[in-house]
C-alpha cells in the first residue's frame, strides 16, 4: 500500500486505566447497553414511553462551556455548537436505532466542538420510522450543507455510525466531493452479525428487527460494511477490542484498503462500547484525536 492507503492498527495502553475509568467501571455495568425492559416496539406509546425514561437516564443537559443551538436543516431538528468558521461535521447519535437524541449525545459533541462546528442530527427513529428514515435525515442534511459549498465531515457512534457510513456512501455516490473525511466510533455496521445470547442480546435483536422492519439484514445501505466503498475519503474507525461489531469494523478497513482508500483502526484494549460517551482521559484523547483526523484533511 502507498502511504495514502493505509490500515493501522493502534493499541491503546490498556495496562493502566485511569482512575476516572475505574471509578466508572466500579459503579457501572458496561454490558447492560440498556439497563430498563423493553417494551413491546408494536406499541408506538410504550416506545415513547421508553424512549423518554431511557434517554433521561442517559441524560439530554446542555453543555454551559459549549452550549448547543437548535437549528432545522432540510426540515430535519438538529443541534449545533462549536466555532462558526471551523471545520465541519455531521453527526449522528447512537441508540440503537431506536433510542438517543443530539441530546443525549452532547457529551461527545460538545467535545468535538473545541475545535469543529458540529451539527448534531436528530433523525427519526424506529419502529415508528424504520429503515431508511433516519439515513435520509442524515443525508439530506448532509446534501443542504454540501450544496451551499461548505467542506464536510460525517461521524457518529454505534448506530449512528451505521447511518454516518451510509450516508457517505451516498455522498461518494452523488459525487459530493466536498465530503473529507468519515469517522466512526464503536461502530454497528452489519445487521447479519449474532448479537450474543441473554436478555441484552435479544433486545439488541429486536430492536435491531425493529429498525430493519423486513429490510434483509445484508441490505447494503441498512448494513453498509456491504455497500460501495470505493472513493470514500479517508476513514477513522474507533473501537474497543471486545465488541462483537470489531469483525466487521475490521472487514470495512480491508475493504477500503483493497478498493485503494485510506483508513485508520484504533482498537482500545481496555475501553467498552461507546466509551466516548463519558468523561473520562480515554474518551478525551479518543475524542481528540477524532477531531485531529478531521481538521487535518479540511483545506
Amino acid at each position: 500500500m502507498t502511504d495514502k492507503q493505509f490500515a493501522k492498527n493502534t493499541n491503546d495502553d490498556g495496562s493502566k486505566l485511569s482512575a476516572e475509568a475505574q471509578e466508572y467501571l466500579a459503579k457501572h455495568d458496561v454490558n447492560a447497553a440498556v439497563p430498563i425492559t423493553t417494551p413491546d416496539l408494536s406499541d408506538p406509546a410504550e416506545v415513547l414511553r421508553w424512549r423518554k425514561e431511557v434517554n433521561s437516564m442517559w441524560g439530554e443537559e446542555d453543555d454551559p462551556n459549549r452550549p448547543h443551538i437548535e437549528a432545522e436543516i432540510a426540515d430535519v431538528r438538529c443541534l449545533v455548537a462549536g466555532p462558526d468558521d471551523a471545520p465541519l461535521v455531521v453527526y449522528a447519535h447512537g441508540g440503537g436505532y431506536l433510542l438517543g437524541s443530539a441530546e443525549v449525545a452532547i457529551p461527545i459533541t460538545a467535545r468535538l466542538a473545541h475545535n469543529l462546528r458540529v451539527v448534531s442530527v436528530n433523525y427519526r427513529m424506529a419502529p415508528a420510522h424504520p429503515h431508511p428514515h433516519g439515513l435520509n435525515d442524515l443525508h439530506n442534511v448532509v446534501k443542504q450543507i454540501s450544496k451551499a459549498g461548505r467542506e464536510f465531515a460525517i461521524a457518529g457512534d454505534s448506530a449512528g455510525a451505521s447511518l454516518a457510513l451510509a450516508a457517505a456512501i451516498r455522498c461518494r455516490l452523488s459525487k459530493e466531493l466536498n465530503m473529507k473525511a468519515v469517522v466512526l466510533l464503536s461502530p454497528h455496521l452489519d445487521h447479519s452479525l449474532p448479537t450474543g445470547i441473554g436478555p441484552q442480546a435479544e433486545m439488541l435483536d429486536a430492536m435491531s428487527k425493529a429498525h430493519l422492519s423486513g429490510t434483509p439484514a445484508e441490505d447494503r445501505e441498512a448494513s453498509p460494511v456491504n455497500g460501495k466503498i470505493d472513493g470514500l475519503p479517508p476513514v477513522l474507525i474507533q473501537i474497543a477490542a471486545n465488541e462483537r461489531s470489531l469483525s466487521s469494523a475490521q472487514k470495512l478497513i480491508e475493504r477500503i484498503a483493497t478498493s485503494g482508500g485510506a483508513a485508520e483502526l484504533m482498537i482500545w484494549e481496555s475501553m467498552w462500547h461507546a466509551w466516548h460517551y463519558h468523561h473520562i482521559p480515554e474518551a478525551d484523547r479518543a475524542l481528540a484525536h477524532a477531531a485531529t483526523f478531521i481538521t487535518s484533511r479540511m483545506s
